[in-house]
C-alpha cells in the first residue's frame, strides 16, 4: 500500500508593485508511484499552506505553463498528473523556446496589492519499492505454551527480492497502523520509534500472528529505469507467524528389561517398539524412531537410526533415545520430542549345580520316594531364597515354559532309574530364569544303560553328576550309552570283563600300559604309540585276535608290538624334536608324496589333520597352541600309515 506525499520547500517575497514577478524554480513537488509507471497523481493544494505561510490575504492558482499564469487561465485541477515521466520539470531560462512550459506554475495574489507572483515547480515521482510477501514464519513451542520466540529478520531476503539491501531498510510492525503512520512521515518527518525494537528475538503473543513489515527506501534508494532518488517511498508486507506444539509424549516411560543369556550384560534382542504405546502415550498424528545418542536423536538423519532388534552396546544398563516428530503436516515443520528410553540387563539367577539324589531302599525294585527339594538349598546357596521361586519338572521343554511342574515335588516317585530331573529357577523381581537338571536313582541292581560292563554313576568321569557331558572319544554318544567308550574297536565290556581286564571280577578296571588311563578308556591300552585301532592287522574290524609274535598276547596290549598297517615302508621315519614345545618335524626317505599328518590326543580325540607334500622327505607341523601333555602322530602317505608317540611341552 502507498500513500501520495507531498513536499514543497520555497521562500519567495511579495513585490509592492502592481505587476508580476516571476521568481526561481522553489523546491521539487515529491510523490511516489502507485505502480511505478513515471506517472502519479499530485494533490496540488497542499501547496497553498506551504506559498501563503497562512497567510488569508493570499490566493494561489496553479497553472500548466507561465503564459497561463501570467493570463490566470486554464487553471489546473488537483489531483494533477504529471505530464513528463519521472520528472516534469518547468524551462526557466527564458532563452529556451520552451521556456514557460513543463512543471507547474504557481500564481500567487494578494488582496491587499496589485502585486502577483509566479513561483515554477518541478513534478518529482519517485519509485514505490515493492516487497514480497514472505512465507509464514513456523517454530515449534519448546514448552506447549503457545508462544516462542521468532527472529523476523530472517525473511529480510526475501522481503528484498532484487532490491539492493543497501540502499532499503525494514521496520517490523505489530499494528498495522503504525507501520503505515511511519511510511506516510517517512519523507517529510521520519520516525520509526513504533516500530518492534529487536526482531531478532520476538515473543509472538497469539498463534497465528500478523507482523507488518514497512519496506522503506532510504538515501541510497534507487530503481532503474526511474533516474529519481526513492527515498522516503514504501511500501507494507505481511509475514505470519505460527507456532506449532511439539508432541506430548511420556518423557519417563518404563524401562525396558531382558534376561542375560551369558551374564555378560549385552543383549541382541531388544524390541524397542515396544515402547512405542508407552512414549507416544495417546498423542495421535505421530512416528516414533529411536537413536543410540541424545546428538543423533536431535539431527534426525535418516539411516541413522535403530532399525530391527538392537544390541546394546553399554552392559548391563544403557540409555537410547525416541524421537518423536509430528507427522500432520509433515511438509512444514517435523516438531519433535525427545523421551530416554532405558534398557535394563538382569542377569539371570547365579545357582549352584544340584546334586544327583540317590535312595538305598535295598527293594532292588528301581523305584523311590525322593524329595526333590532337597537341592533348593543347594542350588540357592548364598542368595536370599525369598527372592527365588523353584519349581521341578521331568521336561526341559516344561522347565523352559513354565508348564506342567510336579505337583508334590517333596515325594516324588521316578518313572525311571536313574531319571533326569529339570529344575526352573526364576527372579521374582526380574522374571529371569535358569534351566538345570539332576539326576535321581534308586537301588536296583547297578543300572548299565549301554551293557558295557561300568555302572552308569561310573561313566560320570568329570564327577559332576551329569552323565551326558563324558563322551571320552568324541563321537557324540555318552559314555554311559556307549557300548566302545574309548573308540579303539574293541568293546568296553571286553576292556573290562575279558580281553584287556585280565583274570579278574567285573569292575576291576586294568591299566596295561600304566599311564593312569583304565583300558576301557585308552585308546592306546599297552602305550607303544600305537592307536589300539590300528593293531587290527588281519584288517577284521577288531584287533582283539591279533597276535603278530604268538606270545599269547594281542598286540593291542603288547608293548612288543607296535607296526601299524604298512609301518615297514617308513623304517626310518623319525618325529623330532620330541619332546616339543613348538613344532615338530616328520622325516623319513620315502616320504615324498601328499602325506596326512593326523594328530590325537590321549583320548584318541582327532585335533589336527593336515595334508601336506614333504620338501626333501621333510614337513613341519605347528603344535605350539596345544596344552602340554602326550599325543599320537598318524603319518599316512600313498596307503601306507605309522603312528608315533609325541611329548608337548
Amino acid at each position: 500500500m502507498k500513500k501520495f506525499v507531498l513536499f514543497l520547500v520555497m521562500a519567495f517575497c511579495f513585490s509592492t508593485q502592481a505587476q508580476i514577478i516571476v521568481n526561481p524554480p522553489v523546491a521539487n513537488l515529491i510523490t511516489c508511484d502507485d505502480n511505478n509507471d513515471g506517472f502519479a497523481l499530485f494533490d496540488l493544494a497542499l501547496q497553498d499552506e506551504v506559498i501563503t505561510l497562512g497567510d488569508p490575504t493570499l490566493t494561489v492558482t496553479y497553472h500548466a505553463t507561465l503564459l497561463n499564469a501570467q493570463n490566470n487561465e486554464l487553471l489546473l485541477s488537483t489531483p494533477y498528473v504529471n505530464d513528463r515521466r519521472y520528472l516534469d520539470n518547468p524551462i526557466t531560462d527564458p532563452n529556451d523556446p520552451n521556456y514557460g512550459t513543463g512543471g507547474v506554475w504557481a500564481r500567487v495574489e494578494s488582496s491587499t496589492s496589485n502585486e502577483i507572483n509566479i513561483f515554477p515547480f518541478a513534478l518529482e515521482v519517485r519509485f514505490s519499492p515493492v516487497g514480497n510477501v514472505p512465507a509464514t514464519l513456523r517454530v515449534c513451542d519448546d514448552n506447549n505454551d503457545g508462544f516462542a520466540f521468532f527472529d523476523l529478520t530472517t525473511v529480510a531476503t526475501e522481503v528484498l527480492g532484487s532490491l539492493n539491501p543497501l540502499g532499503f531498510d525494514l521496520y517490523y510492525y505489530e499494528n498495522l497502523a503504525d507501520a503505515v503512520m511511519a511510511g506516510d512521515l517517512a519523507i517529510t518527518n521520519p520516525d520509526f520509534s513504533q516500530a518492534i525494537p529487536n526482531p531478532t528475538n520476538f515473543l509472538n503473543n497469539t498463534t497465528p500472528q500478523t507482523i507488518y513489515i514497512l519496506l522503506v527506501s532510504n538515501a541510497n534508494g534507487s530503481i532503474p529505469p526511474n533516474p529519481n532518488s526513492a527515498e522516503g517511498c514504501y511500501d507494507i508486507v505481511e509475514l505470519t507467524l505460527q507456532v506449532f506444539p511439539n508432541p506430548n509424549i511420556n518423557y519417563n516411560p518404563d524401562p525396558l528389561e531382558l534376561c542375560d543369556d551369558d551374564n555378560d550384560g549385552i543383549v541382541g534382542e531388544w524390541d524397542l517398539t515396544l515402547a512405542d504405546l508407552d512414549i507416544i502415550d495417546g498423542e495421535p498424528d505421530v512416528n516414533i524412531r529411536y537413536y543410540e545418542t541424545l546428538q543423533s536423536a536431535q539431527n534426525g538423519i535418516p539411516g541413522t537410526e535403530i532399525l530391527g532388534l538392537y544390541t546394546n552396546t553399554v552392559p548391563f544398563n544403557q540409555t537410547v533415545y525416541a524421537r518423536v516428530t509430528k507427522s500432520v503436516p509433515p511438509a512444514i515443520l517435523p516438531c519433535y520430542s525427545i523421551a530416554e528410553l532405558e534398557l535394563i540387563v538382569n542377569e539371570i539367577p547365579p545357582i549352584t549345580q544340584p546334586n544327583n539324589l540317590f535312595i538305598n531302599e535295598g527293594d532292588g525294585d528301581g523305584f523311590a520316594v525322593f524329595d526333590l527339594t532337597e537341592n533348593i538349598a543347594v542350588m540357592l546357596a548364598g542368595l536370599n531364597p525369598s527372592d527365588y521361586e523353584v519349581y521341578f519338572y521331568v521336561t526341559e521343554a516344561d522347565a523352559e515354559n513354565n508348564t506342567n511342574p510336579i505337583a508334590v515335588p517333596t515325594s516324588y516317585i521316578n518313572t525311571s532309574n536313574p531319571e533326569t530331573i529339570y529344575v526352573r529357577v526364576e527372579d521374582v523381581n526380574t522374571g529371569c530364569f535358569v534351566v538345570t537338571s539332576f539326576e535321581i536313582l534308586t537301588d536296583e541292581t547297578t543300572p548299565d544303560a549301554d551293557g558295557d560292563g561300568i555302572a552308569n554313576e561310573d561313566e560320570d568321569i568329570n564327577n559332576n553328576g551329569n552323565l551326558n557331558d563324558d563322551d571320552t572319544d568324541g563321537d557324540n554318544i555318552p559314555n554311559y550309552l556307549d557300548s566302545d567308550d574309548d573308540g579303539d574297536s574293541v568293546l568296553t565290556l571286553d576292556e573290562t570283563t575279558g580281553i584287556g581286564a585280565g583274570v579278574a571280577p567285573s569292575y576291576i578296571y586294568i591299566d596295561t600300559d600304566g599311564d593312569t588311563i583304565e583300558n576301557y578308556l585308552d585308546n592306546d591300552d599297552d602305550g607303544d604309540g600305537t592307536l589300539t585301532i590300528d593293531e587290527d592287522y588281519n584288517n577284521n574290524g577288531t584287533p582283539i585276535d591279533d597276535d603278530t609274535n604268538t606270545n599269547g598276547i594281542p598286540d593291542f596290549l603288547d608293548d612288543e608290538v607296535f607296526l601299524s598297517v604298512n609301518y615297514s615302508a617308513f623304517t626310518d621315519l623319525s618325529v623330532f624334536p620330541n619332546p616339543t614345545s613348538e613344532s615338530f618335524t616328520v622325516q623319513a626317505t620315502k616320504l615324498v608324496s601328499e602325506t596326512t599328518i593326523s594328530l590325537y590326543d590321549i583320548q584318541g580325540k582327532l585335533l589336527i589333520s593336515k595334508k601336506i607334500l614333504p620338501q626333501n622327505g621333510t614337513l613341519t607341523v605347528d603344535v605350539s597352541s596345544l596344552e602340554n601333555g602326550v599325543y599320537f602322530v598318524k603319518v599316512s602317505s600313498e596307503g601306507k600309515s605309522v603312528v608315533k608317540k609325541l611329548i608337548k611341552n
